[in-house]
């Protein structure tokens, strides 16, 4: 039990760590308190697909899953992700349909490149829509060393790609959301 909780207990202070010594100081050196205010706005805006997109999967599963057996517990979790994928990108078409209007009603000073900033917050949070429910499940199957590895290797790809946008192609405020892309598709 000690060790599984070490493993799950791992990701957050590698990230905590990292977020202090690298993240942070690279991204406050090279971008803006705009670009900042920017990605904080974009982000509030399309932080509303999650709580419309939710199915309450924890509940789900946490009610079902130590009573089925290991197919059908893999048959709820296809069919729940599925579902998940499928709401997310339907609330994520609905954005990036309405996406000039709501930014031109939300934002006071807005910049075409708001929208190409827009459309990235929105397939940041459709590759990012999976990993939140096989997460919870590899929990539930004590997987902790898994669990921690993917953890660990997502926000590593992530750090990279935040390093690699800001030092060698001098991207600016995408870098906020080229990040979470690259995070979810790991």
């Amino acid at each position: 039990m000690k060790k599984n909780f070490f493993f799950y207990l791992m990701p957050s202070i590698i990230k905590g760590g990292l977020g202090i010594l690298v993240t942070v100081p690279i991204t406050t050196y090279y971008l803006s308190p705009a670009d900042f205010g920017v990605a904080a706005l974009i982000t509030m805006i399309t932080g509303l697909i999650g709580p419309l997109s939710s199915t309450g999967v924890t509940w789900v599963l946490s009610a079902n899953y130590y009573k089925q057996s290991e197919e059908d517990n893999k048959s709820l979790l296809f069919n729940i992700v599925v579902l998940d994928i499928l709401l997310k990108l339907f609330w994520c078409l609905i954005f990036w349909i309405a996406a000039h209007t709501i930014l031109n009603i939300i934002v006071t000073d807005f910049k075409r490149e708001y929208l190409f900033y827009f459309m990235l917050a929105l397939i940041g949070m459709l590759v990012s829509g999976v990993w939140p429910n096989l997460s919870y499940a590899m929990v539930l199957e004590k997987r902790s060393k898994q669990h921690a590895f993917v953890e660990i290797t997502q926000y590593l790809a992530a750090v990279v790609t935040t390093i690699l946008c800001l030092t060698v192609f001098h991207l600016r405020t995408e870098t906020l959301f080229i990040s979470p892309i690259v995070m979810g598709l790991t």
